[in-house]
């Protein structure tokens, strides 16, 4: 994932299925690297919102899955969810 996130063009506005989540340690770029390869801060703070909403999804997902999540606690990741996106608009 990480050599995905590198390689990535951030849109402008959030896109369903960007990228493919894995949980993973150390999939993602940090800003050192980021920077090496022509990035701005901001770009930066844009791909860590990316991958913040995408894990949240994929959590959600395995907690559906597996049962490990109530009624109110979906409601409640997807305004998490909805409210990252809006951030990563802004």
């Amino acid at each position: 994932m990480k050599e995905q996130l590198l390689n990535i063009k951030l849109p402008d506005k959030y896109k369903e299925g960007l990228i493919n989540y894995s949980h993973e340690l150390d999939n993602v770029p940090d800003w050192p690297t980021l920077l090496k390869r022509g990035w701005t801060f901001k770009e930066h703070l844009k791909l860590e919102k990316l991958v913040e909403i995408e894990f949240i999804k994929y959590s959600l997902k395995e907690m559906i899955e597996d049962s490990e999540i109530t009624e109110e606690e979906i409601k409640e990741a997807k305004e998490i969810i909805k409210n990252a996106i809006k951030e990563y608009n802004e």
